[in-house]
């Protein structure tokens, strides 16, 4: 018995046999998945989704940031400045201001309310500055004995002469030179005011 002769495969430049694609139903060669290094088909690479939660972290923040300004902006409006608010200012003991006026710059800043005497507040000292008798306490204005110089806006001073007993909401702002009546100099107190109200 005579066989047909079988067709030959292909071969590959090594010499071996060629080895044939997978056919599909539809008669076209089905496509080989990538193999990787391990011999295994390699998985498709998945698209990773985009994390959202930072987005809503960071809008949080922004809204959290303009409801604290919105409420610090809304209590100045009903508040008023801070430097206008008597409550602020310390009432001090005569000691404790004997240690603000023998080191002022070491209590620079410091709110505080005195008392004293305008002894001169005319054309050499301006609109903006006058000299002052003060203490810690509200008293007799004879008893008030440390030369003050104050400093403050004008619109402040405004109803303020010489010999007026007054109260000075003030900070303290360091030390002054203040000329005498007799020409010589000597270094004061300096307070920058804020309020001034007239007593007596």
């Amino acid at each position: 018995m005579t066989y047909p002769p079988q067709p030959e495969q292909p071969n590959h430049p090594g010499g071996f046999p060629q080895p044939q694609q997978p056919i599909h139903s539809g008669g076209f060669p089905q496509p080989q998945q990538p193999i990787h290094s391990g011999g295994f088909p390699q998985p498709d690479p998945m698209k990773k989704k985009r994390k959202k939660w930072p987005f809503f972290a960071g809008g949080a923040a922004i809204l959290l940031i303009l409801v604290v300004v919105l409420l610090v902006v809304v209590g100045g409006l009903f508040s008023g400045p801070a430097h206008l608010d008597r409550d602020t200012y310390e009432t001090l003991s005569e000691r404790e201001y004997e240690k603000i006026v023998r080191n002022p710059e070491a209590h620079e800043g410091r709110k505080i309310l005195v008392y004293g005497t305008v002894f001169q507040f005319d054309t050499r000292t301006g609109p903006e500055v006058f000299m002052a008798d003060t203490g810690a306490q509200k008293v007799a204005s004879i008893f008030y004995d440390q030369y003050t110089a104050v400093t403050g806006d004008a619109e402040v001073f405004v109803e303020v002469v010489e010999d007026d007993l007054v109260a000075i909401y003030a900070s303290v702002a360091g030390t002054q030179v203040y000329e005498t009546v007799s020409g010589d100099d000597r270094e004061v107190p300096l307070l920058r005011a804020s309020i001034v109200d007239v007593i007596g």
